[in-house]
């Protein structure tokens, strides 16, 4: 839907049953989105369960990005000029890895991971596309430098640090949850208790904020 709440929701897709689409990333033109097909998995079997796919947003057809499976969330992740997408795969019975594929996806790949880090998860850009964020299965955040022209590279992932307490991964398992800023910063969810944050001086705290719809059309003014 508009997000200046002009006009109503609009649904994209209808999965089958026992099956759910988890929208992931807009690409920058705004003419497709990533998204996931998590089927109900039967806990007596062990298998592929998440797909990745892609959403045309000009003909509203759904086609499948070619052996993008996983036990887990891929989190897929468009790069800013929209020309890459970075996600998580995960085998059954083995460790979760980053890659990063051309996009339109293409047969080739770059598994931007090794097997040392095992379980890394949650891939995110830096907003000028020279960085790659992830988390790994220590620490809170791992960075590795990425050139695209005149051909795609990376370097050694940089460990970053582990940021103030109560710092929140998320696991896996869970859908990202953590973001890069225009001036570099890394945006994370915390779970400390605010009373803890400020030696137990402060209060846990629940705002209310009115009127959101009309700030939000004097920021971003409808076309």
């Amino acid at each position: 839907m508009p997000a200046d709440g002009s006009g109503k929701a609009e649904r994209l897709t209808k999965p089958d049953p026992g099956t759910a689409h988890v929208p992931e990333s807009w690409s920058p033109d705004g003419k497709w989105l990533l998204l996931s097909a998590t089927k109900e998995s039967d806990s007596r079997s062990i298998g592929f369960n998440v797909t990745a796919l892609m959403l045309s947003l000009e003909d509203r057809k759904i086609v499948p990005v070619d052996d993008v499976r996983s036990t887990q969330p891929v989190n897929a992740a468009f790069s800013p000029d929209g020309k890459w997408i970075a996600y998580t795969t995960r085998p059954p019975g083995s460790v979760a890895q980053i890659y990063v594929r051309p996009f339109p996806p293409t047969d080739v790949i770059y598994q931007i991971t090794r097997g040392t880090d095992k379980n890394a998860h949650h891939p995110f850009w830096s907003r000028d596309g020279r960085e790659l964020y992830y988390i790994p299965a220590a620490g809170a955040f791992a960075l590795v430098s990425v050139t695209t022209r005149p051909a795609f590279s990376f370097g050694d992932p940089v460990s970053l640090s582990r940021g103030p307490a109560g710092f929140f991964e998320g696991g896996p398992g869970n859908t990202r949850q953590n973001d890069a800023a225009a001036d570099g910063r890394v945006l994370a969810i915390t779970n400390a208790n605010p009373s803890q944050q400020l030696g137990g001086a402060g209060q846990p705290q629940f705002q209310i904020v009115l009127n959101w719809f009309e700030e939000l059309k004097a920021r971003v003014p409808a076309k």
